[in-house]
């Protein structure tokens, strides 16, 4: 029973390519942003968290917390509905780069536990939905990415998306929910034991293959446990196996059906495209909002291969963008390797969530992981480039500013890699079985294009990662279909994860498609946009009709921040291209 995993290959964010996929029609009836449920069995999965929603209210917020009961599972998730909320003074796009830097802004000022128990407590006199606005409004249901990623629920994350929505006054109400098998839900799990021992391997000069050595029969042992954990729970007779696309579309599906809308619109990023782009056959759906797009056959092992290559460029590209003309980032990362090779370098950075301090041993293989992690964020690489020059010149001491610098981006990657709001289980489980094992030829020829990286990749393929049993390796996938509604792709230049040339296939695909194109960003960029609301407004009230619209909020940036935040729309029956 092999099933081989490193510190950088099952945890979750850096890594995080993800699965799910399309269909098409659908009715076009006016949406009612408030009224009672349209069926009992409606009002039996959707039930009012009423001293949630009133404490809200009595801090002045219109937002409305549910429990969401899948009606043939024993399964429950947390819902939120936020509308109308107060216009805030704070500084533009504040919030915005909240969401995206995760919980280190406000790691000692929130937590990320789930609303209380008694905020969360089903009123059982009265579980019918209560009026969401006071006008007709249309609904969005943001679909996260993963897959894993959950505690949408949680007080820190609804504090940040609330502050988003007052910033930005979207004219949309907006759906977030905690997806099956994450935190926030009632079948989330966390194997304790493999982040630990993990946390300990850090601390250990050894390669990705002597940590997945380590780490096998620990997380052997969570996936069985976790397997045995949903059949009992009577989530899913099959267990592990359940956790696909298609479950998640049913999912989505459910939650479409309970919701109090009949017009709603769907925004995935990054794995939620695939669902959202699955889930689009739904009636009540009208528009689809796909960011850093990510549609099948793409996933599983061959992705983790074709990033080596890619990221090189990218980081090429990028470097000239940042650091001039001078800065030949293929040589400074090639150089810093043999250094490394020569001597590593320690470090003690903190886990934001336990607040403890974690020791890591950088050392050539990890300088990878670091160098794959960095393209998340280009707008804060030039921390990485100054640090990555100082050990390819042996000029980083102890205490020294490049050291200093160098930690907070070691810091950065291990927060992302041990995400307390992330599912690895799932994501390991998800990955595995929505793509299946490439054909060696292929393999060969993609491995053979990376010369830099240090990792094995011979290794990882004969030890391959989803060979656990339990693990039906029958992808349920379904090709594209063509979609007869308005569709707004959002991808970036530097996106690892998710290439632009899949936003560009699908632009191409779907008959009445738009793309924003950022010539400056990564992965799931729309966040960082100060002008996203407006946008997303436009589109979904809009029925797709972007019109002319500017951002007129750019222009209190400065010059170089426009430039990084500029973005370009592309349309496919149109050959010239609107951007500001």
């Amino acid at each position: 029973m092999k099933k081989h995993c490193s510190v950088v290959f099952c945890i979750p964010y850096l890594l995080s390519l993800l699965l799910l996929s399309l269909l098409f029609a659908c009715d076009n009836k006016q949406s009612t942003g408030s009224g009672e449920p349209h069926s009992l069995a409606q009002a039996q999965a959707l039930s009012a968290l009423r001293s949630c929603s009133a404490w809200y209210e009595r801090h002045g917020l219109n937002l409305r917390c549910y429990r969401f009961r899948e009606l043939d599972r024993k399964h429950q998730t947390r819902v939120a509905i936020i509308s109308n909320v107060p216009p805030t003074e704070a500084k533009a796009n504040r919030a915005s780069k909240r969401l995206r830097q995760g919980s280190k802004p406000l790691a000692k000022e929130h937590t990320n536990e789930l609303l209380p128990t008694e905020v969360n407590r089903v009123t059982d006199a009265d579980s019918r939905i209560s009026k969401i606005g006071k006008e007709e409004r249309t609904a969005v249901v943001y679909i996260p990415g993963g897959p894993g990623q959950g505690a949408l629920s949680s007080d820190y994350w609804l504090q940040l998306w609330l502050d988003w929505y007052a910033e930005h006054q979207p004219s949309f109400d907006l759906v977030l929910y905690d997806p099956p098998a994450t935190h926030g839900s009632s079948i989330d799990w966390r194997c304790k034991p493999y982040e630990q021992l993990s946390f300990k391997l850090l601390a250990l000069d050894i390669s990705a293959e002597e940590e997945a050595a380590e780490l096998d029969p620990v997380l052997n042992q969570c996936l069985e446990q976790y397997h045995q954990r949903l059949i009992k729970s009577a989530y899913d007779e099959s267990g592990l196996a359940s956790f696909t696309t298609k479950r998640n579309v049913d999912f989505m599906s459910s939650l479409l059906d309970a919701l109090p809308y009949s017009a709603i619109n769907l925004w995935g990023a990054s794995y939620g495209t695939r669902v959202a782009m699955f889930a689009a056959e739904h009636k009540k759906v009208q528009t689809l909002i796909l960011e850093s797009a990510f549609p099948p056959p793409h996933g599983g092992f061959l992705s983790f291969v074709e990033m080596a290559p890619r990221s090189l460029n990218l980081h090429q590209d990028l470097a000239y963008q940042k650091m001039g003309s001078h800065y030949d980032y293929a040589a400074i990362y090639k150089q810093a390797q043999q250094q490394l090779n020569q001597q590593s370098l320690s470090f003690s950075v903190t886990h934001w969530s336990t607040s403890k301090q974690v020791n890591f041993v950088l050392n050539a293989q990890r300088l990878y992981n670091l160098h794959i992690n960095q393209l998340y964020n280009p707008s804060d690489v030039r921390l990485w480039y100054t640090g990555l020059y100082a050990i390819a010149h042996a000029n980083i001491e102890t205490g020294s500013q490049a050291w200093i610098e160098l930690a907070q981006v070691i810091e950065l990657f291990l927060n992302n890699a041990f995400d307390p709001d992330f599912n690895s289980l799932n994501f390991i489980a998800t990955d595995c079985q929505d793509a299946l094992k490439p054909q060696k030829v292929t393999f060969e020829r993609l491995a053979a294009q990376d010369n830099y990286s240090g990792m094995d990749w011979q290794w990882w393929w004969e030890n391959d990662l989803c060979a656990y049993p339990v693990f039906t390796l029958a992808s349920e996938i379904q090709k594209n279909k063509p979609l007869e509604k308005p569709v707004l792709l959002v991808s970036g230049h530097f996106d690892l994860v998710t290439p632009n040339e899949w936003a560009e296939e699908l632009l191409q695909f779907y008959p009445r498609a738009q793309l924003m194109y950022f010539p400056m960003q990564a992965h799931t960029p729309l966040l960082d946009w100060p002008c996203s609301a407006n946008i997303l407004s436009a589109f979904v009230t809009k029925q797709g009709a972007i019109g002319s619209l500017s951002c007129e909020l750019l222009a209190t940036y400065s010059a170089e921040q426009q430039r990084d935040l500029r973005v370009e729309f592309k349309r496919n029956d149109l050959d010239d291209n609107n951007g500001f």
